[in-house]
């Protein structure tokens, strides 16, 4: 699963020393003037790899007051802006069945 660690409580203190990152920023599209839904979308992806870099870093970044997101049609363009590969539901397989005919 990687190199062996020799020194765990080194590396434990070299962990502690290092700045915390913000957990979630939150980006506004009303604070950032985005009125309409192409406005975000193209922010999306003239910002694409900061925001992946963010999402990376963070652990989340909260999109408010996006219209684009709220429609199907319109997380897919997002997905897509953002240059995200898609994934398989790791529970699709065990989902309800069906029992007996």
């Amino acid at each position: 699963w990687g190199d062996k660690i020799t020194d765990i409580r080194k590396v434990h203190e070299e962990s502690n020393a290092q700045p915390e990152p913000e957990f979630a920023p939150e980006i506004s599209a009303k604070s950032l003037g985005l009125e309409t839904v192409e406005a975000q979308l193209q922010y999306v992806r003239d910002n694409a790899m900061e925001l992946k870099q963010k999402m990376e870093d963070c652990g989340a970044v909260v999109f408010r007051d996006f219209e684009l997101m709220k429609t199907q049609d319109g997380f897919q363009d997002f997905y897509n802006a953002l240059g995200m590969k898609v994934c398989l539901d790791p529970l699709h397989s065990v989902s309800a069945r069906h029992g007996t005919e």
